[in-house]
């Protein structure tokens, strides 16, 4: 799949949660592997959910 400027980046293995990426606008329109969440805001609000996904409250439970 195609990832964007903005996207959040999750690898789907399970205890490496806290390697997020938001990927820049450098990164634009290049192919991600298989073996990674994909989140891609509507808003623009993106950098306000990457630092959702990374704080201590998402990982906690």
């Amino acid at each position: 799949m195609a990832i964007r400027k903005g996207d959040i980046i999750i690898p789907s293995l399970t205890g490496i949660f806290d390697k997020i990426a938001l990927v820049p606008e450098e990164l634009d329109k290049q192919l991600a592997t298989t073996g990674c969440f994909i989140i891609r805001a509507k808003d623009d609000y993106p950098e306000f959910l990457f630092l959702l996904f990374r704080s201590p409250y998402s990982k906690d439970g």
